[in-house]
């Protein structure tokens, strides 16, 4: 089986990700449920005010924002749990990964979880529905009105069998909301499971749908899979097809019952609605990557690859050469790369192409005609892909040069990247880049200069090329060739002077960047300790701050 992950490509072909690792990830949150799902899925709900804090990490040099910080709280009242006057609880430093920003004095209303450390009695985080009691006025009432005597235990029961008694209302969109909270809650499934069959065998086409996800959603808890995988299966059958699309997604997690999801979906491959056909090709793709066996399907793949629905193709295609031997996969992704009417069907041959086990000159050739193709989504697969296919794409280079130009970011940086992982077995690679720093917009400029760092060939054949970026009319330029230098500057003398030369940079963003970069490297040579010192009385308070603090760093490393 074959799939495209970082542990298989070549080891320069990392450069490609520098750019992805300067963005920040940040917290996202799905929409929160309704107080009363809130509380069936919390494992403990009290409201108190947040008396200290106390950091585990204070004092070290280095931290990360997942770090957990300890609030103590003094609780007023308690819903769900056995929570005493005062407990602990703990959340991720910072919001960015999804910590809740506790403020000391302030009074919460807390949804909260066992924690995993044993510092704490509890856990919650930012996408629960924990918030300032002044803004939850929509909670209190909610969970004032219902009984939360008893144990937590006592609590989920209530919970789950009102939702359960929500599924017979006349009303279909308190049964749908029923279903949706009995998923969201994913307590008490022995008794939540076969109400939702019910549901489902009396239900309408919109019951039927919240009912199959909703099993769908609590099969995937440990232990009920097989459980629920025979409702799951019934619902294929189902004359809707949303149910259909559903249970096969839903089918398609269940690892332990591959053995009966493949033939189910093997069925659906001959259903007439591209939509099923489609869903069940995605099942098993899935299921392909858990690295389930699945024999029999290269042969059922290939007839749809003449489906009407380019969604289908796409899918086939993709399936195709995940799971199918070379000797079966090639004939089906050439002819597509290079006939199909659909970009999307041309896109995802192009991309399977690039998973081959072993490159092959058609192979080469058909991706090389695809950078010329009127889609920018299929130039830049193409680029992808030829990245896989080693000193056999010496060829591409020139028309991969003329995609790095292209208008569309992804097509260029796709281009940019094969170009700068292939310099480390293609001198002609090497030289694409350097007249790339000559033709190119500023965009494509800045985008060569910050991969050169990260080419795995002798620093002194890369130092040239920042050489001539460090002259660019572009601070944006010069300041990428920077950081660069800083991957060069202890493997190359020259690339040191360049750092060097660049903190008398007339930009003070670049001499800021070069201070910044000095401060990094393990061990600087005393031409860049000496240009940081005169950087502390530079014009520009940022570069001497940055200076300083680069000084600060190294005098702390010699220590």
């Amino acid at each position: 089986m074959r799939r495209r992950s970082l542990p298989l490509l070549p080891a320069a072909a990392l450069i490609c990700l520098a750019p992805l690792a300067q963005q920040a990830f940040c917290c996202s949150c799905v929409r929160q449920p309704e107080p009363l799902v809130a509380l069936g899925r919390a494992d403990a709900v009290f409201s108190g005010a947040v008396v200290a804090v106390r950091d585990p990490h204070a004092g070290e040099a280095t931290y990360s924002s997942i770090d957990p910080l300890l609030y103590s709280i003094a609780v007023n009242e308690v819903w769900k749990g056995d929570v005493g006057d005062t407990t602990v609880i703990t959340t991720a430093r910072e919001s960015c990964s999804c910590g809740f920003p506790f403020q000391i004095g302030r009074t919460y209303i807390v949804y909260a979880y066992l924690p995993r450390t044993g510092d704490a009695d509890w856990s919650t985080h930012l996408c629960t529905r924990t918030r300032d009691i002044e803004r939850a006025g929509e909670d209190l009432e909610a969970l004032n009105a219902v009984d939360t005597s008893g144990t937590a235990a006592d609590a989920d029961r209530r919970l789950v069998g009102a939702a359960i008694d929500d599924l017979r209302s006349e009303d279909g969109a308190v049964r749908v909301k029923a279903a949706d909270a009995l998923r969201d809650m994913g307590k008490e499934l022995d008794a939540a499971i076969p109400a939702l069959e019910e549901y489902y065998r009396r239900g309408t086409s919109a019951d039927r749908r919240a009912a199959v996800d909703a099993i769908g959603v609590l099969g995937w808890t440990e232990g009920y899979d097989e459980r629920t995988a025979p409702a799951l299966l019934a619902a294929l059958e189902d004359s809707d097809t949303e149910v259909i699309t559903t249970a096969s997604f839903r089918l398609s997690r269940m690892r332990e019952q591959a053995g009966r999801v493949v033939p189910a979906m093997l069925n659906l491959l001959a259903d007439d609605r591209p939509r099923v056909v489609d869903a069940a090709l995605r099942a098993l793709h899935h299921l392909a990557r858990l690295e389930e066996p699945l024999e029999g399907v290269p042969s059922a793949i290939l007839r749809t690859l003449k489906d009407p629905a380019p969604q289908v193709r796409s899918s086939a295609l993709g399936l195709l050469s995940d799971i199918g031997p070379d000797s079966v996969a090639i004939g089906p992704l050439l002819a597509a790369l290079s006939s199909d009417p659909h970009r999307r069907v041309r896109s995802s041959a192009a991309f399977g192409l690039g998973k081959l086990d072993r490159p092959t000159r058609e192979a080469v050739d058909a991706l090389t005609a695809a950078l010329g193709d009127t889609s920018s989504k299929v130039r830049a697969e193409a680029a992808n892909s030829l990245t896989q296919m080693s000193a056999l794409a010496a060829g591409a280079v020139p028309a991969l040069e003329e995609v790095a130009l292209d208008e569309d970011r992804y097509a260029r940086e796709s281009a940019l990247c094969t170009l700068a992982t292939m310099a480390a077995e293609i001198d002609g690679a090497l030289v694409a880049l350097e007249r790339l720093l000559d033709r190119g917009a500023e965009e494509t400029r800045e985008e060569v200069a910050a991969r050169l760092g990260w080419i795995k060939v002798d620093a002194a054949l890369v130092t040239p090329l920042l050489e001539k970026a460090m002259i660019d009319s572009s601070r944006a330029v010069r300041s990428r060739a920077v950081r660069s230098l800083g991957q060069l500057a202890g493997a190359d003398r020259r690339a040191e002077e360049l750092l060097v030369e660049a903190m008398a940079d007339p930009s003070d963003w670049v001499r800021g960047t070069a201070a910044a970069v000095a401060g990094r490297l393990e061990t600087p040579s005393e031409n860049i300790v000496r240009a940081l010192g005169q950087l502390r009385s530079d014009i520009s308070e940022h570069v001497r701050e940055s200076a300083a603090a680069s000084l600060a760093k190294l005098n702390r490393t010699d220590r």
